[in-house]
């Protein structure tokens, strides 16, 4: 019984893996056109351009009917066109106000360092997602912060532990990015594709999980939900559903990956065989499409293995 924490902690740290894992945006244009029936989503954005939005992000965990876990996060964001030419954009956004409830102690101690976060967005000019350029300044913001707070030798050797793993994860680019950019993708989703009225489009796409090799297979189905041709905007929506086996498959192996660095008995490698894992998610965003500025954004995620469920939900809306 020695291992069971270890086991514990190693389950529910591969799913906080897939929590993290980054949509890969498919991505709209700037115009409805009722002559073909179709809407377009494209970036129109100008430097100068600057918005502020709220945002609130939701997660609990439900067992047997019960929740527990709970972690409430209300913050602002400001973004703005800092630069463009014909072929990218570069934009500026600002998290800040940021408050927790329901975070372990060391989470809020260490955010609660950081007035602001400033990621620096480059973006195609569709408005697509294509890199976050000062990574590295928050990997080191983030990491000097965990080291003066490891030094602090009141703090329990569980906590310690913690801030450690916290900054070892986030240590390479893309670990960075799917930390900080999971926002971004939900608000620039859309961008680059054109949709029919009374179309429904099917895609699947490899989401990479940086806690494991193993990408995870997600199908897709977007399509528009409302026209408001009063506000020249869309609300488009995608659902989007993990294949069973691909998660499942990623997880065990992850697992067994770990069982094994702990020298764990056959008879707890042999627990996770039968382990079946689901993973569902919704995005619905109303884009002003004659400026390609997201107004509102919902996602939310479900995450299950046997009777217990992880849900995740963020709401983003144009102040």
């Amino acid at each position: 019984m020695k291992y069971s924490k270890n086991i514990r902690s190693i389950f529910f740290k591969i799913l906080l893996s897939f929590i993290l894992t980054t949509l890969t945006t498919s991505n709209l244009f700037g115009q409805i056109s009722f002559e073909d029936s179709t809407v377009y989503v494209l970036a129109h954005w100008s430097k100068g351009d600057k918005y502020t939005y709220s945002i609130e992000s939701t997660s609990y965990t439900i067992k047997n009917d019960d929740t527990s876990d709970t972690k409430i996060m209300n913050g602002l964001i400001d973004i703005a066109i800092i630069d463009s030419t014909d072929s990218n954009y570069i934009m500026k956004w600002d998290t800040y106000g940021s408050v927790f409830d329901g975070y372990d102690d060391w989470f809020i101690e260490l955010f609660s360092q950081i007035d602001t976060i400033t990621y620096i967005v480059e973006t195609n000019s569709y408005g697509q997602f294509y890199d976050l350029h000062n990574w590295e300044e928050i990997r080191d913001v983030l990491g000097g912060i965990v080291e003066n707070m490891v030094m602090d030798t009141s703090k329990e050797a569980k906590m310690v532990s913690r801030l450690l793993d916290f900054k070892n994860l986030y240590s390479s680019k893309g670990a960075v990015m799917n930390l900080v950019v999971e926002e971004i993708n939900y608000m620039q989703f859309f961008h680059g594709n054109v949709f029919g009225f009374d179309e429904v489009y099917h895609s699947q796409i490899e989401a990479p999980n940086y806690m494991s090799n193993i990408p995870v297979l997600i199908n897709r189905l977007a399509y528009i939900d409302t026209i408001y041709v009063d506000d020249n905007s869309v609300a488009l929506y995608c659902d989007m559903e993990a294949d069973t086996a691909s998660i499942s498959n990623s997880v065990k192996t992850y697992l067994n990956e770990k069982l094994q660095s702990i020298d764990a008995p056959d008879s707890l490698k042999n627990t996770f065989k039968e382990m079946e894992i689901t993973r569902t998610e919704f995005l619905g965003n109303i884009i002003h499409v004659g400026s390609g500025w997201t107004t509102y954004s919902y996602y939310d995620r479900v995450i299950t293995s046997g009777d217990t469920k992880m849900m995740h939900a963020v709401t983003i809306d144009m102040l």
